[in-house]
């Protein structure tokens, strides 16, 4: 890890349930302590690493099925914003989440997703719903686009939504594909292993360490080039 951590901008937190062999995306019934402390040890955790580096954390957003019941539960909710009142607290467009931390004085960013369809509640489609994946990357463009500048999204069922985006979640094979075809650099999605795996990119590190400053370089070229 020397010498790549200063090549990311901020750091966020992404705490979940403890779920690992679903990768947090099946909703487990906790109390309201127990999502406080699963998530103080993850963000805890975390926070130890980026100090190391000399880094600070800047948000925390729930990750898969306790970002989902941030949707509604307000005990869930509160517990994630009782960490550090000095995070952004990100949250599903719609969430009530959002508004718990605005209540609190958080500072907050609504978060749109640029390959997941909408039900007509603002929440996401479930996975194992048929269209609940964007796959068409021209479609998917539009519909960013669409949120960002109209504050508009189209739902699953064909209804025309408010929605407010702070941030841009895109997930693991549209950024393989883009930093493939832009940067020339062969990352492996992390949906290649599994849905598990879902989030996360994989680069080998079976190579020289010239080699790895190399892409590591391009790849923040590329994501900078997103930005224009």
């Amino acid at each position: 890890m020397p010498g790549y951590v200063p090549f990311f901008k901020t750091v966020g937190a992404h705490p979940g349930y403890p779920d690992l062999m679903g990768f947090g995306r099946r909703k487990m019934v906790l109390s309201h302590d127990e999502v406080k402390n699963y998530v103080k040890y993850q963000i805890g955790a975390l926070a130890a690493f980026t100090k190391s580096y000399g880094m600070k954390l800047q948000h925390v957003a729930p990750h898969g099925a306790m970002g989902n019941s941030c949707q509604y539960d307000e005990d869930i909710s509160t517990a994630i914003c009782e960490y550090d009142k000095d995070l952004i607290v990100y949250y599903c467009a719609g969430a009530v989440l959002g508004e718990i931390a605005e209540s609190k004085g958080l500072r907050t960013a609504s978060e749109i997703f640029a390959d997941r369809a909408y039900m007509d509640d603002l929440s996401l489609v479930p996975r194992k719903m048929k269209g609940s994946m964007i796959t068409d990357e021209e479609i998917a463009i539009q519909r960013c686009v669409k949120m960002i500048k109209e504050g508009k999204v189209t739902s699953v069922n064909g209804k025309e939504l408010d929605i407010k985006g702070d941030t841009l979640c895109v997930h693991s094979m549209e950024v393989a594909e883009y930093i493939l075809e832009h940067a020339k650099v062969a990352m492996v999605p992390g949906s290649a292993f599994g849905s598990e795996g879902e989030g996360y990119l994989r680069l080998s590190y079976a190579c020289s360490y010239e080699d790895l400053q190399e892409a590591c370089k391009r790849i923040k070229e590329a994501v900078e080039e997103l930005k224009k």
